[in-house]
């Protein structure tokens, strides 16, 4: 990631962030495995527990440790460390510029959830239907056989989308290399 630091525009930050991703998809699960995992299993254990009606700190408590970040182990794996804290110490100089790359990824990352995640949205659905059975008075008819594939699902669904999700970590370094070029730009037409 030699060329990091160079004035992009926003889109062109994603797109070579997608890029570098995809160069190293081995690299990046295998680095990156272990959190993943941590990570499914809290989410699983968070939509298990929330639709079991367990007490509320409970799945908020599984539910926080769950968004644990994958992101610095990403970083760390680019080699990239000092170019992430220079570049987050400069976002609020760069806010409107943050906040488009912000936006557009969130965008993405919506597409990803709704695409991947549309069987876990199907057992949910599922869940609630049942749910309003049971408040006109019929007896539930979620069995055994619709928690483990609701936990199933969960698991495998996390696991999917917070893999895809690292590439936005490094469409983020490109970011940050930006924001570096513009403030040494600024700091020049000062002298």
């Amino acid at each position: 990631m030699e060329d990091l630091i160079k004035e992009r525009s926003v889109k062109s930050c994603i797109a070579l962030g997608y890029k570098h991703w995809q160069q190293h998809l081995g690299e990046t699960f295998r680095r990156t495995r272990w959190r993943i995992l941590l990570s499914a299993v809290m989410f699983t254990a968070f939509i298990i527990s929330a639709l079991m009606s367990a007490p509320n700190w409970l799945y908020i408590l599984l539910l926080t440790f769950s968004m644990n970040s994958v992101a610095v182990k990403v970083r760390s794996l680019a080699g990239e460390m000092e170019t992430a804290q220079r570049g987050k110490k400069l976002i609020k100089k760069n806010l409107g510029y943050y906040v488009y790359f912000f936006c557009l990824s969130l965008i993405v990352k919506l597409c990803t959830i709704l695409v991947v995640g549309a069987p876990m949205l199907l057992l949910l659905y599922m869940y609630w239907l049942d749910s309003e059975t049971v408040k006109v008075g019929d007896p539930s008819t979620l069995s055994t056989t619709y928690w483990v594939l609701t936990g199933l699902t969960a698991f495998a669904t996390t696991i999917a989308v917070r893999f895809i999700d690292t590439w936005e970590d490094y469409a983020e370094l490109y970011i940050f290399g930006t924001m570096i070029t513009r403030n040494r730009t600024k700091r020049q037409g000062r002298a």
